[in-house]
Order: structure tokens, then sequence, then C-alpha cells
């Protein structure tokens, strides 16, 4: 979740900072790659929990949700390039990637568990690291047009207070523990 969230927030930017026509390009395909970012969060959550199918013996479960995956690749992906051109693999691979909430309900009713306890932690530690990067965007490159000193703020202090948080977390939780 840390980087889809990050590259989502600095990539356009990083798009400006680069030099050369070659980036220049990428320009266009922006919204494309926020939806493959969206896609790649939800896909981070279902993905272990396929692995708790055949982790608990519930192989079929796991084998059912990837010809499901198989058969919506195919029928989504042909009709979204002919309605939208390239972009829409991404639109297909989004809505594909909702798929979480099935498979969530599957895993639900083979092991208890709550989604909201695992994810808590990492939640208020994206929340802390989102809200710095905008602060950091609206001053840095809003007000000042300051984009490279952006990125390295961005990277050096988005990036260490959302490993800084994790890692109190981390620690807090070994020593309850203990």
């Amino acid at each position: 979740p840390y980087t889809t969230l990050f590259r989502s927030l600095v990539f356009d930017v990083l798009l400006k900072v680069v030099p050369g026509s070659y980036y220049d390009k990428w320009h266009y395909s922006l919204l494309s790659f926020y939806f493959f970012s969206l896609s790649a969060l939800f896909v981070s959550l279902y993905s272990p929990l396929i692995n708790l199918f055949n982790a608990v013996g519930k192989v079929n479960k796991s084998l059912k949700f990837m010809v499901y995956f198989t058969i919506l690749t195919w029928v989504l992906i042909p009709p979204m390039i002919t309605l939208f051109g390239y972009p829409g693999i991404s639109y297909a691979f989004l809505i594909m990637s909702l798929s979480f909430f099935l498979v969530l309900r599957e895993a639900k009713q083979v092991v208890s568990f709550s989604m909201q306890a695992i994810l808590k932690d990492v939640l208020i530690a994206l929340s802390v690291m989102t809200g710095l990067i905008i602060v950091l965007r609206l001053i840095l490159v809003n007000t000042f047009h300051q984009d490279a000193l952006f990125l390295v703020s961005a990277i050096v202090l988005g990036g260490g207070s959302y490993a800084g948080i994790r890692s109190e977390e981390h620690t807090s939780e070994l020593q309850s523990h203990s």
C-alpha cells in the first residue's frame, strides 16, 4: 500500500523534473498509471488471501479464483480497449482488482480475522505520510515551484515518516507480547 500511494503522489512531479523528451510522452499516461496503482493496491490485499486458501488446504477455492480472474481478463480487456483505447487495459485491471471483496468474503468464511485490525497500523502510517507529502507539495510545488526539492523531501520525509511509524508500531507490538 505504501508504494502505491507514494507513486501516485509524486509521479507527475517526477516527470517534470527528469530532463529529456523521453519522459514527456508519459504525461499522457498518468491516468492509466493511477488506475494501475489503485489496482495494485487491491491485488496486494487479495494475493495473501489466495495463498491462505492454499495454506489451509482449500486449493479448490484458489483454483476457482484463478479461473475467474482468467475469464475476467478475457471478457473485460478486449471491450475496454475497443471502447477506451490503450487506457482501457488499466480500467479493466482496476475492475478485476475489485474482486478483492469477493476473495475477502470467501477468506472470512474459511478463517476468522479482522481486516480492519490487520490494516489499522498501516492506515495510520499511510495517513501521516500522505498528509506530510500533501503539505510538502502545497508548499514546495504549488507555492515555491521547487519540484526537485519536493521529490527529495517526499522520499526522505514521507518515506521516513511511514517507516518510522511502522517501526514504532512494530516495536510496541513486540514489547506487548513479551
